[in-house]
C-alpha cells in the first residue's frame, strides 16, 4: 500500500472518529447531572436496617435536547446504608439512590452524596415523611438510545387569556452569581442571590429582563468546592418562575479565606421547569 493510499485511510479513520464523538456526546447525559428524587411512603427508623432497599420516584423529567429520557413518576431505588438504632441518642440514617429507570426501560445508574436525617429533638426515633426529596446524581454517562425527534420549541409568542404569554418548559435562560458567603459558615440548601445576564424573548417580547433578581441554592459543599443549582427567576410581571439544570455550577473557593467574606462568581444555565404564563411587554 504507497503512502498515498495510506494517507487517505487514516483520513477517513479521524473523520469517521470524530463524528462518531460528536454522536457520542450529543446523545449521552455526563455523569454528575443532577436528579430529583422522593420517598414514596414514610420511613421509620425502628424497622429500617443497613442495606434495606426503599422506593423513590423520580420528581421532575430529565430531557436531553428537549427529548425526555426519564419521565416525572420514574420509579427509582434507593437503599438504606447505615441505620443505627443500637443508641437512641445517636440514630441517624442514611439513603443511597442507586438506580432510576429510563423511558426506554434501560436502567441508569445514580450516586452522589448519601441523603442524612437525624432524629427531631421530640422523638425517639428518626421519621422520614412520605415526599421527602432525595438528591441523586447521574453516576457515569449515560448514552440516550433514543430515536425521539424533539418537540420545537415556539418561537412566536402564544397568546392566552388577558393578553397572557405561554412560556415553554425548557426555555433557556442564563444567570450569573450575585453573592458573597463566608465558607465556614455555608450549608447544603443555603440559598444563593443570582441575576439574569440578558433579556429573555419569546418572539419580540420580553418575558424576563436583564438583571432580574433570581434564586438558587447550594446542592453541595466539598471542602472549598461549592455546588449550586437554580432554583427560579422572576418574570417581568412579577411571578416567580420555577427553574432546573442539567448539573449544577461548580464554584471553588478559598480555603484560606474561610471565614472571609468572599465573592461568588460564575455563569448558570438554567431552563424554565415547566409551562408558565406570562404578561409580556
Amino acid at each position: 500500500m504507497d503512502k498515498h493510499s495510506i494517507k487517505i485511510i487514516t483520513l477517513i479513520c479521524i473523520f469517521w472518529v470524530a463524528n462518531l464523538y460528536t454522536a457520542f456526546a450529543q446523545n449521552t447525559i455526563p455523569a454528575g447531572t443532577p436528579i430529583i428524587l422522593e420517598l414514596t411512603e414514610t420511613l421509620h427508623s425502628s424497622t429500617l436496617t443497613t442495606g434495606q432497599e426503599v422506593t423513590l420516584k423520580v420528581t421532575q423529567d430529565l430531557r436531553l435536547n428537549e427529548v425526555i429520557v426519564v419521565q416525572k413518576g420514574s420509579l427509582a431505588k434507593g437503599r438504606i446504608i447505615i441505620a443505627d438504632t443500637e443508641f437512641v441518642t445517636e440514630v441517624r440514617i442514611f439513603i443511597e439512590p442507586f438506580v432510576c429507570t429510563a423511558l426506554d426501560g434501560q436502567e441508569i445508574a445514580l450516586g452522589g452524596p448519601a441523603a442524612v436525617f437525624d432524629k427531631e429533638e421530640d422523638r425517639t426515633e428518626v421519621v422520614i415523611k412520605e415526599g421527602t426529596a432525595i438528591p441523586a446524581e447521574i453516576y457515569s454517562d449515560f448514552i440516550v438510545q433514543n430515536d425521539q425527534e424533539p418537540d420545537p420549541l415556539p418561537t412566536e409568542a402564544v397568546i392566552v387569556e388577558d393578553g397572557a404569554l405561554v412560556l415553554p418548559a425548557g426555555l433557556d435562560i442564563e444567570l450569573s452569581i450575585s453573592d458573597e458567603v463566608v465558607l465556614s459558615e455555608l450549608e447544603q440548601g443555603d440559598p444563593i442571590r443570582l441575576r439574569v445576564k440578558a433579556d429573555v424573548l419569546l418572539g419580540e417580547t420580553i418575558v424576563i429582563r436583564a438583571k432580574a433578581p433570581a434564586e438558587g441554592f447550594i446542592k453541595r459543599i466539598s471542602g472549598n468546592r461549592v455546588y449550586i443549582m437554580p432554583a427560579n427567576v422572576t418574570a417581568i410581571d412579577g411571578k416567580k418562575l420555577l427553574l432546573e439544570s442539567d448539573r449544577s455550577t461548580l464554584v471553588t473557593l478559598d480555603q484560606d479565606q474561610e471565614d472571609e467574606v468572599q465573592a461568588l462568581s460564575g455563569d448558570i444555565k438554567a431552563m424554565l421547569a415547566a409551562e408558565c404564563q406570562v404578561v409580556g411587554r
